[in-house]
C-alpha cells in the first residue's frame, strides 16, 4: 500500500487544562491537551498559529494566559490552531514525500500507530 499525506491521522484537540496563574492571580493559564503525543514539528506549527492569533496571549512554555472570562474564547482558538496545524503539517508531508518518501512514510506509519493507541486522556506538546 502506498501512503500519502492524507494517511497521516489528525492530532485532535481534547480540552484545556486551566490553572490560576501563580504570578497573576486574576489570570488563568491554559495548556492545550491533544489526542496523542504530537510530533515535534507539528507542535511548532501549533505554537506558531497561537503566537499569530491576536486572541491568544501565547507563552513559549506552551500555554496561554487570559482573563477568566476569555477561557472559552482561547479554548476555541486552540481548536482552530489545531486544525490549522493539521492542514499545514499535511502540506509539509506532501513535500517530504516527494524528496524523502521512505522517511515520510515511516513517520506516517508511526503516527498512525500512536493514534490507534490513543488513550483519550490527552497529551501536551513538549515545547
Amino acid at each position: 500500500m502506498v501512503m500519502n499525506e492524507l494517511d497521516w491521522p489528525d492530532v485532535g484537540f481534547v480540552r484545556v487544562e486551566v490553572e490560576s496563574s501563580a504570578q497573576w492571580s486574576n489570570l488563568r493559564e491554559l495548556r492545550p491537551l491533544f489526542s496523542r503525543q504530537p510530533y515535534g514539528d507539528w507542535c511548532q506549527l501549533f505554537s506558531k498559529g497561537c503566537e499569530e492569533d491576536p486572541s491568544i496571549k501565547w507563552k513559549d512554555a506552551g500555554f496561554a494566559r487570559c482573563k477568566p472570562a476569555d477561557v472559552n474564547l482561547v479554548e476555541e482558538r486552540f481548536r482552530v490552531a489545531t486544525a490549522s496545524a493539521n492542514t499545514i503539517f499535511r502540506e509539509v508531508l506532501a513535500r517530504v514525500l516527494e524528496n524523502q518518501p521512505r522517511k515520510a512514510r515511516d513517520l506516517i506509519a508511526l503516527e498512525a500507530s500512536l493514534a490507534a493507541s490513543d488513550n483519550g486522556d490527552g497529551c501536551f506538546c513538549n515545547f
